[in-house]
């Protein structure tokens, strides 16, 4: 099993991957880092051998990935192919709404959010 994300190591919840990966051994992946073979995954350990990718653990938030470079973007594509791993969740579950987009919903059943910098 692997922690799939965008360059992890750059993202501000980076502290919760260390604790996932030092308390239950499970490696932390970039999404760059992936090498598709058919329709198998593989990653480089820190020993540079190359690891079957079985399960994933998906970080991988979709309007994060559309605000990346081309070259990220590409590579995110394979999210969407059949491979032979079990995703945890699968990607296709994701919703296509963020905690962002809270504030310009306005419907009775949606509390009333509002950005910090709003606040007085």
């Amino acid at each position: 099993m692997i922690l799939l994300e965008i360059l992890p190591h750059e993202q501000k919840t980076k502290i919760d991957f260390y604790c996932t990966q030092d308390y239950l051994n499970i490696p932390i992946v970039c999404l760059t880092d992936l090498i598709q073979e058919g329709k198998k995954l593989y990653y480089k350990n820190a020993a540079g051998q190359q690891v079957q990718i079985k399960r994933i653990y998906n970080r991988i938030i979709f309007d994060d990935l559309q605000q990346q470079s081309a070259a990220i973007q590409e590579k995110g594509k394979l999210l969407l192919e059949e491979l032979d791993v079990t995703w945890v969740p699968h990607p296709n579950w994701f919703y296509r709404i963020s905690k962002y987009t809270l504030p310009y919903i306005d419907h009775p059943y949606v509390p009333k959010t509002r950005f910090l910098n709003e606040i007085k």
